[in-house]
């Protein structure tokens, strides 16, 4: 059995006894797109041209041989895809390879042989013709349709929008994006191109990627845009302005089930009342943790992961899949979500209302 491209990266690095920060620092990949190619977890990338040029990158740095693991690369996922195995290389065996095998052969065994090989040749160099680009092959196409169509987040950091009562407005910027929460769904806009003052009456269009699934979605500047995705409350986005490289849009959901959600526990008020968050992860998940307002975990972490943190006034969390991980806040287990469901929370401590000598621990939608 071939072994995997992860396997090999994640033994690689193992046996020069390096951290994952020692190969982020060395290659200025980040240690979530790290962790994911020793993981063999390629949904997380845009696309296939980000994961070869990890993989190019990674393997110089490891001292490996890059264009071999993109081979190693390839023929796993064509594996995966059940692809013919004559798909996995081009034929690389060589007129001399079968004189020298069949030197000793009858001649008319070796006259075959030669023909054959001929046939190859002129094959291999028809074939060659056009297809010298790894973006332009149809083996490519097929695998980046595969893993693109698998995205859930943007290969970028985004900012968080907090929709109050249903409605935000944000500033995005060429290659940047946001995120917001509906109904305890993540939702990503990411500008990928403007079109400024390109539309008749001087007025600007958008082209933004929308995640979950990388959907492409347009905007033409004072135009209302609804919006209806599988797996995401339907909302509007009005594009309010733009400058050359940055567009101001609003978020409207006027869904009647907005509501912000709240799980309030009231305890007994010592002076050095603090909230306390265990965490273990049933699965591969992405998470994001703000204690106090300073970020302490931004990645992906494999299933067994262990987290705990102690937070004087809050604690923003942020899970990829909230049906992959147990959370205890204070002792006591807290459900955010199911499999597959994106999440932003913020637990706070506050002062009960009527008796202020206790301590409500406050959970709601951030």
């Amino acid at each position: 059995m071939q072994e995997t491209i992860g396997n090999i990266l994640n033994k690689t690095r193992l046996e020069k006894n390096l951290t994952i920060k020692d190969a982020s620092d060395g290659t200025k990949i980040t240690g979530r797109h790290l962790i994911a190619l020793e993981e063999n977890n390629f949904e997380i990338f845009p696309g296939e041209t980000y994961i070869l040029g990890f993989i190019r990158s990674y393997s110089n740095f490891l001292g490996l041989d890059p264009d071999q693991m993109i081979q190693i690369y390839k023929g796993n996922l064509l594996a995966e895809l059940e692809a013919p195995i004559e798909e996995l290389t081009e034929p690389t065996v060589t007129i001399y390879d079968y004189l020298k095998k069949y030197l000793y052969a009858p001649a008319a065994i070796v006259v075959g042989i030669l023909l054959v090989a001929g046939l190859v040749v002129l094959v291999k160099s028809g074939s060659n013709q056009g297809a010298h680009t790894e973006e332009t092959t149809g083996n490519d196409k097929d695998l980046t349709k595969v893993l693109t169509e698998s995205l859930k987040i943007p290969d970028i950091e985004t900012e968080h929008i907090n929709l109050q009562n249903g409605n935000a407005t944000a500033l995005i910027s060429t290659k940047n994006g946001i995120d917001f929460s509906i109904q305890n769904n993540e939702v990503y806009l990411v500008l990928d191109r403007l079109d400024y003052k390109a539309v008749q009456g001087n007025l600007s269009r958008a082209y933004l990627f929308l995640y979950p699934g990388k959907k492409v979605i347009q905007l033409v500047e004072n135009d209302l845009t609804n919006i209806e995705e599988d797996g995401i409350k339907p909302f509007k986005i009005k594009f309010m302005g733009a400058t050359p490289n940055m567009i101001k849009i609003q978020i409207q959901y006027d869904g009647a089930e907005y509501e912000t959600q709240e799980n309030v526990t009231t305890i007994a008020n010592p002076s050095n009342f603090i909230i306390v968050l265990d965490a273990v992860t049933t699965g591969e998940n992405f998470v994001e943790f703000y204690v106090d307002g300073s970020l302490r975990k931004r990645g992906l972490l494999s299933a067994g992961s262990e987290l705990h943190y102690e937070a004087n006034d809050s604690i923003q969390l942020k899970i990829g899949d909230a049906g992959a991980i147990d959370i205890k806040i204070n002792g006591k287990p807290q459900s955010f979500g199911v499999h597959g469901q994106q999440v932003n929370k913020i637990i706070r401590k506050v002062k009960d209302p009527v008796e202020q000598t206790k301590f409500q621990i406050s959970i709601k939608d951030s």
